[in-house]
């Protein structure tokens, strides 16, 4: 997983599920680091765009975030 993270281009626009959040808040401290570093390169605005979907039960949010 971490190679696959740090490996997606400048600019890409990406798909980011409910897990990494999970992950990064509460999975082993060596994945809780990768998250880190990826949630990171989006805040630095290394990534275009990030789309979040977060399901849960019958309620489902979608939300767009652009990063410049």
């Amino acid at each position: 997983m971490a190679k696959a993270l740090a490996r997606i281009p400048k600019g890409t626009s990406i798909f980011v599920d409910a897990n990494i959040f999970h992950l990064y808040l509460r999975g082993p401290k060596p994945i809780r680091d990768i998250c880190t570093e990826f949630l990171e390169r989006i805040e630095k605005g290394e990534l275009k765009r990030l789309y979040i979907y977060a399901g849960f039960g019958r309620i489902s949010i979608q939300t767009y975030v652009k990063a410049c």
